[in-house]
């Protein structure tokens, strides 16, 4: 028992040793061929921004052989075994924390990508536009809020050299555009591909979503993995569309939006449940929700305390258009303060990240910038893995 208390002890040394010397941040990657720089669309500086404004405390608690250590929730469901064998006969303990892997992004303009560091993407001109209150189509409909959503691998252990034995070995890329999906701005086109949607277009189911916009939207529990159709506060994850009802909080329908993006790819069997096998991701047809904790991550990052009124570029010099700028919740041009202090991070449950369809007002409701429409979210996702002794 001592030796293993010894092993435990330094795998844990080893993930905070790596942490406490990891070099900068790498630059931007180059945006796809083909894409344009644009004067309306904002860069967020998502690569400058991963040590100052990424929640690093919501990575706990890390699970060594089943024993969580460090602040945070373990979900319901995650590998609470101690040993395991993925290889036979090579046995292995396990372990599982929150790893910060994806980033969406919600657009208002077809093709703009802040993090690529505001270029159009080249999507073409005939793409459906974002907004309140949408195309000429969606004329009338003020209630209505759509935008397009960009989904990125975002392996930030990967990047920053973490030795951490269970990151996913990944590498940034743009995995996902709805632009090129049919169904993401048709509610109708996007019934035939789920037709059970029909089950929750009626008041019974969403009378049961009450349920979970109590425990987690207000109490910040965890989802109710029963309730595969709800969204807690932000509503439902039916229809799998970017159309969705405004809640009067861009932070908040955005994170529905990116909600049902990562419902659509579980409906499709794209992505994987990374909870409870620690020798691999499952396939689930339904979003497993208890496996993800959302981040908003730009224009104002939930991860830090409120900061100052955020700088624009422009402001320093002549002309200039006015757009969010550096680090920090305040978006300053320095890391964290204009003086280039950082700002306390903020760990789960106190507006670092959240559950799927906890309140907005619990993280982010004042996380808005007047004038900018667009917004990245970082997913966090549990991941247990093996081992091998």
């Amino acid at each position: 028992m001592k030796h293993f208390k010894g092993f435990v002890a330094a795998i844990v040394l080893t993930l905070f040793s790596s942490l406490a010397f990891a070099q900068a941040p790498p630059g931007a990657p180059a945006p796809p061929p083909g894409s344009t720089p644009s004067a309306t669309c904002t860069s967020a500086r998502a690569f400058e921004r991963i040590l100052s404004d990424l929640c690093w405390d919501c990575i706990f608690p890390i699970a060594v052989a089943g024993v969580p250590m460090g602040p945070g929730t373990m979900p319901r469901g995650a590998n609470s075994n101690p040993l395991c064998m993925c290889d036979p006969p090579f046995p292995g303990i396990t372990m599982g924390a929150w790893f910060p892997i994806r980033i969406v992004e919600a657009v208002k303009t077809p093709g703009c990508s802040p993090t690529f560091g505001g270029v159009n993407l080249p999507f073409g001109a005939d793409t459906e536009l974002g907004g309140y209150s949408g195309t000429a189509e969606k004329k009338g409909l003020s209630d209505r809020d759509f935008r397009h959503n960009h989904y990125f691998s975002f392996p930030v252990g990967e990047l920053l050299g973490l030795v951490a034995g269970c990151n996913p070995l990944d590498s940034f890329d743009l995995l996902y555009v709805t632009e090129l999906i049919p169904t993401w701005s048709d509610d109708m086109l996007s019934f035939f591909v789920n037709p059970e949607t029909a089950l929750f277009a009626n008041p019974a189911a969403l009378m049961a979503c009450t349920a979970e916009a109590v425990t987690t939207g207000v109490a910040g529990m965890e989802p109710m993995e029963a309730l595969f159709w709800c969204a807690g506060s932000w509503g439902t994850l039916y229809p799998m569309t970017g159309s969705v009802t405004h809640q009067g909080s861009p932070p908040a329908d955005t994170s529905l939006m990116g909600a049902r993006l990562i419902a659509q790819l579980h409906r499709w069997g794209i992505a994987r449940k990374t909870m409870g096998n620690s020798c691999g991701g499952d396939i689930a047809f339904m979003l497993p929700k208890n496996q993800y904790r959302m981040q908003q991550y730009w224009p104002l990052a939930s991860a830090v305390m409120p900061g100052p009124t955020p700088q624009m570029e422009g402001d320093a010099g002549a002309g200039g258009g006015q757009t969010p700028g550096g680090h920090g919740s305040g978006g300053n041009t320095g890391p964290g303060t204009p003086d280039g202090g950082g700002e306390v991070g903020a760990p789960q449950g106190a507006g670092g990240n959240h559950w799927i369809g906890e309140s907005d007002f619990r993280w982010g409701v004042h996380k808005n910038v007047p004038g900018i429409e667009d917004y990245l979210h970082v997913i966090f996702r549990w991941n247990d893995c093996c081992l091998e002794l």
